[in-house]
């Protein structure tokens, strides 16, 4: 982030940065616990499963397939 402060300008620099950030929402979304935490809070049995299953980027079918 020190990088982008600096050059803020730089598309592929902002690029990188955005890339960067959206993996780690990606696998925070897609830890078993914060997708037990969004389906509790929102009252909603596995309404957590588009945002893990679609973001992530596991390429094995789930073990109940």
């Amino acid at each position: 982030m020190p990088a982008l402060r600096a050059d803020w300008r730089d598309p592929l620099l902002r690029s990188v940065c955005a890339l960067l950030m959206l993996a780690g929402a990606v696998f925070t979304f897609a830890a078993p616990p914060t997708i037990a935490a969004v389906n509790r809070w929102t009252g909603v049995p596995n309404f957590s499963a588009p945002w893990s299953t679609a973001s992530s980027p596991r390429s094995a079918p789930p073990a109940w397939c």
